[in-house]
Order: structure tokens, then sequence, then C-alpha cells
């Protein structure tokens, strides 16, 4: 059941725009998704049954970012600016001491409303669209042990934005979206 609600809070949340991660099983973030000045982020406590704001967010203000988790560290990045402005600069958080890094930068077109996904503690990051409408379907993998991204096999499906993506027995599973 504990399952079943996190994957509803996670799709509900991606419905309007702001970011959600699982750290644990004890924290929930949320945050961004306006991109009118909000960088705000703030961490639940489950245990507490609590919110608290972190460390502000360095990157733009931005919406319709991706955003996933590997050992205990949270990332952020892609989205769009207030002026519609594709990007594709990244972020790690460190929540152990409450700060950001910069990681290096999504080698792909830069896109808003891709997907993400985790395995073996690897991400995986692609389709969406370009700052032009253009859908996409290309696909990356980052590693962060060696803060490297690697061009894979392109989605099979059609290009699409808006999908929801999860993992089932070590298998990243892209779906639904619009596309063309």
């Amino acid at each position: 059941m504990k399952f079943l609600k996190h994957i509803i809070c996670t799709l509900l949340l991606a419905i309007i725009s702001f970011n959600a991660m699982a750290l644990g099983t004890t924290y929930g973030y949320v945050g961004l998704g306006d991109v009118t000045g909000n960088k705000d982020i703030y961490k639940y406590d489950l245990k507490a049954k609590s919110w608290k704001l972190i460390a502000e967010f360095p990157g733009d203000d931005r919406g319709n970012a991706v955003a996933f988790s590997i050992d205990g560290f949270a990332y952020i990045g892609t989205g769009d600016d207030a002026r519609h402005n594709a990007l594709k600069d990244f972020y790690r958080y460190n929540p152990k001491d409450n700060t950001w890094a910069t990681i290096k930068d999504f080698p792909g077109k830069a896109r808003w409303k891709a997907v993400a996904f985790v395995v073996n503690n690897k991400a995986y990051v692609g389709t969406g669209v370009d700052e032009d409408g253009n859908p996409l379907y290309d696909f990356y993998c980052y590693d962060p042990k060696h803060n490297t991204w690697t061009r894979i096999k392109d989605f099979h499906g059609r290009q699409r934005w808006d999908a929801v993506a999860f993992v089932i027995n070590n298998k990243g599973c892209v779906g639904t979206g619009v596309g063309v």
C-alpha cells in the first residue's frame, strides 16, 4: 500500500509540473514547478508529519523538469524557464549537509516534460519536447560515479512528452504522454 501511495503522490505532483522524489523511506521532496520566481523545495518528514524548506535550488527557476534519486542524493535537471526556454543543466542535492552541487549538463537537446527513472544506480533520462515544440525520443544514461552521460538506444515508441516512467524488476518502463 505504501508503494501505491508513493506512485499516486508522484503522479499527482507530476501532473501539476512540480518535481517530486523520495530519498530512502523517511523523506519525500517536492518543489519548483512554478517558473515565476519559485526556487523552493520542501522536505516532508513521514515520521514527524511535517514540512521543512531546504536550501534554495541554485539553477534557474523552472517547471517541467525531471527528478530522481541515487545513493541518497537527489538530482534535478532539464525543464523550462519563465520564457519557455528549454534547459539542460543538472544539479545534485546532498540531504546530509543541505547543499546543492552542479553536475555535468544533460548532453542531449535541451528539453522539458521529459521522463527519468533509475536502474542499478544509473539514471535514464529521455523523451520530452524541445523549445520549438518538437517531440523527442532520444535517451541518455547518467552514471553518478563518473559524472558522465552516455547516449543509449532511442525510445522504441513514438516521440512523446508528458509521459510517465517507472521501474519493474530492474526494467525501465515509459508510457502514456502526448506525441505525434
